[in-house]
């Protein structure tokens, strides 16, 4: 699964539940039970790193914005937020070509914080390889399976990546509602039709 790099109890909440594959029409919403975190591990609770992304206004969508006209013609693969600094931001990875950007967004202002990390796609192992080559037979962005996941659990979206299930990609959308995570799996419509290219 392409899920944001960042480490910690978010990137465990998305993989807790695999779920049979849903079109966008139908998205398939699961309660996301999060996990425990160990304090030692420098990431801190769960509830905190929750009320910390409830209490910036910023939404996600408009940290993909501005990390997307960083790099125009490319596409979001994963962002997430990460509350775990003294600055919360946003990372996000795009996708142009064979090269994938790394930004990190303030939470606050949207604004690049530091520099774009850059690497190859090529790198990445063979089943996220197959993820991006579905990822490029669809229309669909990051973007509008946000939007369909925010208006069907009414809450705000803390990470996205995307994954395949039964050999057919979907996008993976975490939500927070008040203190309520929850996890909506889309899969776009035309994944379907590609779906025995990317199968092997």
């Amino acid at each position: 699964m392409i899920v944001p790099r960042s480490s910690g109890w978010l990137i465990a909440a998305i993989g807790l539940l695999l779920a049979s594959p849903a079109c966008a029409d139908a998205p398939l919403v699961i309660p996301v039970e999060a996990p425990d975190v160990d304090k030692a591990d420098g990431v801190g609770s769960v509830a905190s790193e929750i009320a910390r992304f409830n209490a910036i206004s910023l939404p996600i969508q408009d940290a993909l914005v501005a990390a997307l006209a960083l790099h125009p013609g490319a596409r979001v693969i994963d962002a997430s937020f990460d509350g775990r600094e003294t600055l919360a931001v946003f990372r996000v990875r795009t996708l142009r070509g064979d090269l994938i950007y790394e930004d990190a967004m303030d939470a606050s202002s949207g604004k690049l914080v530091g520099k774009t990390g850059e690497s190859s796609a090529r790198e990445l192992n063979a089943e996220d390889l197959r993820i991006l080559a579905a990822f490029g037979n669809v229309r669909q962005e990051m973007m509008d399976a946000i939007l369909v996941a925010e208006r069907n659990t009414k809450g705000r979206t803390i990470s996205g990546g995307l994954k395949r299930l039964e050999g057919r990609l979907n996008f993976v959308i975490v939500t927070v509602a008040g203190n309520d995570l929850k996890q909506v799996v889309l899969e776009p419509p035309l994944a379907r039709n590609n779906a025995r290219k990317t199968r092997k």
